[in-house]
C-alpha cells in the first residue's frame, strides 16, 4: 500500500505536485483487475502544469491497479 489513512502525501500526476490528504484507503475492483482506491483531499497545489488547478479542500479519488508495477501514471510519495 503507497499510503495509509490519515498520512499527508504529495500526488504526483503528469507534472502537477500536490500536497494532499489521505481521507481512505480501500480495495476495490474493475472488472478482472484488482487494486486500491485512495480517496485524498487537496491541502495545497505546490506545482501544476495547468492552467486551472483545483482549489484547495477539493476531494478527489484515484485508483491503481495492484499489479501495475511502476507505472499508473500518477504517485503518492513523501516528497
Amino acid at each position: 500500500m503507497e499510503a495509509k489513512r490519515g498520512e499527508i502525501k504529495y500526488y504526483h500526476e503528469s507534472g502537477d505536485i500536490w500536497k494532499v490528504k489521505v481521507l481512505n484507503v480501500r480495495k476495490q475492483n474493475y472488472g478482472n483487475t484488482g487494486g486500491r482506491e485512495y480517496y485524498l483531499r487537496l491541502l495545497e497545489v505546490v506545482d501544476t502544469n495547468g492552467r486551472n488547478p483545483p482549489k484547495e479542500g477539493t476531494k478527489f479519488s484515484v485508483w491503481k491497479a495492484e499489479d501495475s508495477g511502476g507505472y499508473a501514471g500518477w504517485h503518492l510519495l513523501d516528497r
